[in-house]
């Protein structure tokens, strides 16, 4: 890959990724990457990992033909598998770990200096690595993968490599046929295999894993197909059969958030404090739609008497992306004071906005059904921590 300084000055930046646990191992930046740079970056990993690949797949850039990277690769026994030119799904996961590398980090920075471009490489690849799960991991992000690989479990660790290296390949392969067909209308779906009977699953002895102690967790050939077929008809990009599994997805999202407003100089009595509970829940629709469903229970105080009342209040979220980085979302939702017992019916729209990675801003309009109930314009933003 290639960037450029502030002043305009290019540098490149090669990476390297474990296509099995899905880490990224190293992502270097320099003027230019000669063989001798790669060679020496492969003996560092190696040392870092106490281990050495079987084969390492790479494409036909010049840093990979060179001498001193075949002498390395030919002491350490490693083949070497080149893809073929013009051809990236041959090495699909590579291109979508470099485009989400270019998307989330080298399109957003401005580097003033080779140090600092290394320097935003790196936290972005801890990031990556540490708190970015994969649903062909079981949802899990690489570190907990590795960590979890290397605990004892009751089934061979090669067999389960095999198995979650099909995932992994199917996963990679399905996005970049989905990104050269992007402008096509075409749809692709990746259909995972989840725990079912069937001979790959068995022979994989993943039936004998901890995620199949309930032996009814399993789905036949038939339903597989079914799950297959609908999740092509419904635009989505990816489906896996199998109670256990499709709950691990990360489809269904749940908090419980309790909070507290500290009194301020309406009332002489400090001792009154707002507060509440809010539970909200999201669910991940099929075609990129998100539903969202939110409860909260408030104890707040009267703006016309030193006294506290106790309001419920329940929403109601529709979103769905308009363009990259941009989502509508269409609210419904109801507030109840035990007070008054008023009812108070709103609806809103907005529009959100990812200003930068973790960082959203909402600007929208709420409009009350009742003429005593407030219509206001609004304007937040959120943070991912």
């Amino acid at each position: 890959m290639s960037d450029a300084l502030f002043d305009g000055k290019k540098f490149r930046v090669l990476t390297l990724v474990d296509n099995y646990s899905r880490r990224s191992l190293a992502i270097h930046c320099g003027i230019s990457i000669k063989g001798e740079n790669v060679a020496e970056i492969l003996k560092n990993v190696t040392f870092e990992q106490q281990a050495s690949p079987k084969r390492i797949k790479i494409d036909n850039g010049s840093e990979f033909i060179s001498k001193a990277l075949d002498r390395w690769t030919y002491e350490k026994k490693i083949e070497l598998e080149f893809s073929r030119p013009g051809k990236p799904t041959d090495n699909a996961f590579i291109e979508s770990f470099n485009r989400s590398l270019r998307d989330e980090c080298l399109n957003v920075n401005w580097f003033l200096s080779l140090e600092d471009a290394q320097q935003n490489l790196d936290v972005w690849r801890e990031d990556y690595n540490s708190y970015r799960p994969h649903s062909s991991l079981g949802n899990l992000t690489p570190n907990e993968f590795i960590n979890n690989s290397q605990k004892k479990t009751n089934f061979s660790t090669l067999d389960c490599s095999i198995y979650r290296g099909e995932v992994t390949f199917i996963l990679s392969w399905s996005e970049a046929i989905r990104e050269e067909l992007k402008d096509t209308g075409i749809t692709v779906t990746a259909l995972l295999p989840g725990p079912t009977d069937t001979d790959f699953f068995n022979k994989a002895l993943m039936n004998e894993s901890k995620m199949m102690e309930n032996k009814d967790d399993f789905s036949t050939a038939e339903e597989v197909a079914k799950d297959g077929y609908k999740a092509l008809i419904n635009g989505d990009h990816s489906v896996v059969s199998g109670l256990k599994n499709k709950f691990s997805t990360g489809d269904l999202a749940l908090a419980l958030l309790p909070y507290v407003k500290f009194p301020t100089s309406d009332y002489e009595d400090d001792s009154r404090l707002e507060g509440g509970l809010i539970v909200p829940m999201a669910y991940k629709l099929p075609g990129d739609w998100n539903l969202g469903f939110q409860v909260e229970v408030d104890r707040l105080k009267d703006k016309d008497q030193p006294a506290m009342h106790t309001k419920f209040l329940q929403t109601l979220t529709f979103s769905h992306p308009l363009l990259k980085g941009i989502d509508g979302i269409a609210e419904t939702y109801y507030t109840y004071d035990f007070k008054s017992h008023e009812i108070s019916n709103f609806i809103n729209a907005a529009i959100q906005m990812e200003i930068v990675k973790d960082f959203k801003l909402d600007v929208g309009f709420n409009y009350a059904l009742q003429h005593r109930a407030d219509k206001q314009y609004f304007i937040g933003a959120s943070c991912r921590l």
